[in-house]
């Protein structure tokens, strides 16, 4: 598994993520608990690489689904679709967007 937490490309998303939530700036609860859920995900995918299938590309790709259920976020990764439980990943519909480019 490839270390997607340490990757620059990651951490420019992951900002860019975090400035365009409908958190307030000053909430820093809120986005230090948004960070920690994301970081628990990716944890996950890392600990556990065969529950996800390995495509043969060099890079995987996240797809973000419109939220449909309160306080989750639908997506898909490597096709296989994946769903997270989280108040502040689901906040918005506009979370989603913001994830998936």
């Amino acid at each position: 598994m490839f270390p997607i937490a340490y990757a620059p490309s990651f951490n420019e998303a992951h900002i860019d993520i975090t400035r365009n939530l409908h958190f307030l700036y000053d909430d820093y609860n809120a986005l230090g608990e948004f960070d920690n859920a994301l970081q628990c995900a990716l944890a996950t995918v890392r600990l556990f690489p065969e529950a996800y299938p390995r495509t043969g590309k060099a890079r995987r790709r996240f797809t973000f689904e419109y939220r449909s259920i309160l306080y989750t976020v639908l997506y898909t990764f490597d096709g296989e679709l994946v769903m997270l439980h989280d108040i502040h990943f689901s906040r918005s519909a506009r979370t989603a967007h913001w994830l998936a480019e």
